[in-house]
């Protein structure tokens, strides 16, 4: 919702602000990126408010809006009172929210690239330069770790939300309710570790295809191969690749014609019990309906295997 080069003026709101900051003063100017880097790697409470004041005219509104996108990728026990996250009444989220909000934001190339700075120099239009480095204890300490957010207040705890990457597959692991530093990267290691050591990320279009035949009515051919057209990637444990299978949800038959990419049904990857991935498959090739030359060569081929089985007869 915002440029990364616009000017943003420090308000007397954000200047006051308590905990951590960047000690911002009020009327000062200040570029929209080098803001989010105050905000993300020093925890910059002030930067928060100025921000949200900023993009949202209020911080209130953009609390509203905070929550709304939130609900919108499926963060639904979050609201958002505060945009710096200190304790407030109607203000909360879950680890699995968390998890949900951050896989969201790392697809955004600069909110990647932010979280995952060890240290920058950041500066205002008065020429005052502040350094600042994350407080991200994981990024130099945990192989591949590439992120994202450290947290603490009274209530909360001390929390990390950490991204590692291995192997083109990046993993997050959300650590709350800490009562050290210590102790919250040293059970974000014990998860990731668990992880690593018994998962692999497997391709289940190419080691487990979902690929299928449909019959098709009416069309030139009275079969259809539907799948999911892409790579589909997915942990798995050893026991559970062991004993993946497939379960479709399909017609019985199709109706010609059908086009490429139409969905046509799912399949879901199980393991016993357990439904591990849920897949969109769809129609691979066009398949048209039959017109006057398909149903007339179909004539021809069913009188053609007549007068074969008659003669066969005839001659034996």
């Amino acid at each position: 919702n915002g440029n990364l080069e616009d000017i943003v003026t420090v308000s007397a709101r954000a200047a006051r602000v308590g905990g951590s900051s960047l000690h911002l003063k009020r009327g000062e100017k200040i570029r929209l990126n080098d803001l989010l880097y105050g905000l993300m790697l020093r925890s910059g409470n002030d930067a928060a408010i100025a921000v949200a004041e900023h993009i949202g005219g209020t911080v209130e509104d953009f609390a509203s809006m905070m929550t709304a996108k939130a609900r919108e990728i499926g963060a639904y026990n979050t609201a958002f009172v505060t945009p710096h996250g200190l304790d407030r009444p109607g203000h909360y989220t879950t680890a699995y929210d968390l998890a949900l909000i951050t896989r969201y934001a790392l697809q955004n190339k600069k909110f990647s690239e932010i979280v995952g700075t060890y240290s920058t120099v950041i500066s205002n239009f008065g020429g005052y330069n502040r350094n600042i480095s994350n407080t991200n204890e994981m990024l130099r300490g945990y192989w591949g770790a590439d992120g994202v957010k450290t947290g603490f207040t009274g209530k909360a705890g001390r929390c990390l939300v950490t991204s590692v990457t291995r192997n083109n597959w990046r993993v997050i692991c959300v650590m709350l309710g800490s009562s050290t530093r210590y102790q919250r990267a040293s059970d974000s290691s014990k998860v990731l570790n668990y992880v690593f050591s018994n998962y692999e990320l497997k391709n289940l279009t190419k080691d487990f295809s979902a690929n299928t035949l449909v019959a098709v009515r009416k069309g030139v051919s009275d079969r259809l191969e539907v799948g999911a057209g892409k790579d589909i990637f997915f942990p798995l444990s050893i026991d559970e690749t062991s004993k993946l299978e497939v379960r479709y949800d399909l017609p019985i038959y199709l109706t010609a014609p059908v086009r490429k990419g139409e969905k046509i049904g799912t399949a879901v990857y199980h393991a016993g019990k357990c439904d591990i991935k849920r897949v969109d498959l769809f129609a691979l090739t066009n398949l048209d309906k039959k017109n006057i030359v398909n149903h007339t060569a179909d004539i021809y081929r069913d009188w053609m295997k007549i007068l074969r089985h008659d003669l066969i007869r005839i001659l034996f």
